[in-house]
This record gives structure tokens, sequence and C-alpha cells, in this order.
């Protein structure tokens, strides 16, 4: 199911301000700024083949070869945050007002009446032990996916021939998880998926080392470490996203090869890359799980904001060739 475009157009307008923000917002230009600075370290490009190209005119035709270039693009921005009143991502807030998927839209209010859960839930965070889905160890988080706006400079940059486009909307709202409330609140029908039924096949690392099951594709999860709830949150969403027909209220980015130009596949835990982008920036790009020491101190207490909202960027990796007339065939090495 697809989210139909709305007034997502207000978030194109950026916030200049340069005042201080708490560890757990971010704005706009922040947005921008981070992933500009881990742009070198993120994208990895490469030369990975050439593509040959028929190309004819009045006088005849010749064939003409490019290089075939392959680098991640950083497709989406996404937030998690567990009060629906202040998403972390401040220029997003009017939007999700607008949408009525903010904590006092009537929208998701009559959602949750129907399903008969009281408002006072919308807001996420811990559990309580007066709903089935709802127990005492469990917390619940919600998620929104956004195209990263530094892809207005990847749609300009693209004429070049050598980056790769990835032709996803920037600002553009993909994913909101309280408008996909059935879905992601009550796991309806994520629950009943035989993937759901096995704890140990869809984890998101090894046996030895991971944050956790990325089925059911919800909202609550048993881990409450706040960084790995965030992260397993975000992979979470970023895994249907990046498929097309699955039981959720979003906007798929998958999408077709054309001649020339190769879209990523869906994700998986090692083709992804993430950055955080707050409370703590990073310059680089990891696969989740992040690595982390054993001990007390684990080394991830800089990732933790202090009241569970953090912004990620997602990364993933195009390849494409400038054209140079009919495309005939590639090589890759």
């Amino acid at each position: 199911m697809r989210l139909k475009p709305a007034v997502f157009s207000i978030l194109v307008t950026l916030s200049l301000s340069v005042g201080g923000v708490r560890a757990d917002t971010i704005t706009t230009d922040q947005v921008i700024t981070r992933t500009t600075a881990a742009f070198f370290n993120c994208a990895d490009y490469q030369v990975v083949g050439v593509c040959f190209w028929l190309y004819c005119t009045w006088t005849g035709c010749a064939i003409r070869t490019s290089a075939k270039v392959a680098h991640y693009n950083p497709e989406l921005t996404m937030q998690t945050y567990r009060n629906a009143q202040e998403p972390p991502w401040t220029e997003t807030r009017q939007f999700l007002a607008l949408t009525q998927s903010d904590y006092d839209g009537s929208l998701v209010s009559t959602i949750l009446s129907t399903m008969g859960s009281g408002l006072d839930e919308l807001g996420g965070g811990g559990g309580s032990e007066n709903k089935a889905a709802s127990h005492s160890n469990m917390t619940f988080t919600l998620t929104d996916s956004f195209g990263n706006p530094v892809m207005f400079a990847s749609s300009v940059a693209s004429m070049s021939g050598y980056v790769c486009d990835p032709k996803l909307t920037p600002m553009y709202p993909y994913y909101i998880s309280n408008l996909d409330t059935v879905s992601w609140r009550f796991g309806i029908p994520e629950m009943f998926y035989p993937e759901s039924l096995n704890p140990f096949g869809s984890l998101l690392g090894s046996n030895s080392y991971n944050w956790g099951g990325y089925y059911p594709r919800i909202g609550h999860v048993t881990n409450h470490d706040e960084i790995k709830e965030s992260g397993l949150i975000a992979f979470r969403s970023g895994h249907f996203i990046t498929r097309r027909n699955q039981d959720h209220i979003y906007t798929s980015i998958y999408q077709n090869d054309s001649e020339g130009w190769w879209a990523p596949d869906p994700l998986t835990v090692s083709s992804g890359r993430w950055q955080q982008l707050a409370p703590k920036a990073d310059t680089s790009c990891r696969t989740f799980p992040l690595s982390a020491d054993m001990g007390p101190s684990d080394g991830l207490q800089s990732r933790r904001s202090d009241d569970g909202a953090h912004v990620w960027n997602l990364w993933r990796q195009y390849k494409c060739c400038q054209d140079r007339g009919s495309f005939l065939y590639d090589v890759e090495w």
C-alpha cells in the first residue's frame, strides 16, 4: 500500500537557525551538514566496470564506452522516538500535525478507539499489563522515514554521468508509523508471519551478538537499551520500505533497473549502511549492529539520547554509467 503525496512540500523549507539544540533534537540544516560531512567516508565511490553504448548519426554508427561506477547514497533519514509530541527532527513536527499523525491526530485517535486502545498509549514508551500486546517488558517506539534532503544535490550531480541519482524525492514522507497504526502498533498481520514465529530466524546480528529479531516488523520491542532499540526499529521499517507489497501503509523505495542504472536490492543485514545523526553525529557509516565493548561501559553511551529519540541515515549502493547512446551491455569486474 502506498502513502499518497500530501502536503509534504512544506518540509522543503529549511531551518537555518544556528542556535544550540538539545542532544536529542536535530534541524534540517544539521541533517544536511552532517550527511555531507560523512559523504566521502560513506559513499565508498568505486569504478566497478565498463558500459558499452551504440551511438549513431547520419554518417554511421560507433561503439562508445563509459565507466561503470558504484557508490552509496543517503536515501532515507529516519527518526525513532517515544514521545509522539516531540519527534527529534524539529521541522517534521508541523508536517506530522497536518497529516493528523501526531499525538492529538483525530485519524489516529479513531483507529486506536476502534481497536480498543486508549489515546494515552499513542506516545509510546514503556508497556503496561492492561493489553495483550502491551506487556511490562515491552517498549513501543514510533518511527518516520523521509527522503534525505541532500538528494537535491545528487540529482544535479548525476548530470555528469559519474554520480548515480537515487531517483527519490527529498523530504518526502515515505513512512509515518502513526499512519500505519494497525500494523505498527497491533502487529496485524505481522504477528502471524512464519518469520515472526521463529525468534532466531531474523536476528539483526549474529547468534553471539545481536540487537534482536527484526520480525515481526512492529514498534514493540523487548530490548531496553535505547540505542539497540532505535537501531532495530529503524531497520524494521527500512526492511519493508525497500520492498514492494508489504502489509504496511508506506511508499516503497524499491526500483527496477534501467539502461545504464542499477538500483540496490531490498535491505538486508549486510547490504545497508547506517549513519547516526543524533544524538551523536557520525562521519562514517556502519552496518547494524554497531560493535560494542564487553563490560560495564560498552562504548555506545554517547549514542544514547536522554529520551529515546534518535536519528539515522540509511545509505545503499547504486551503480550507473554515463549515457553515451543506446545501451548495449556492461561488464563488471
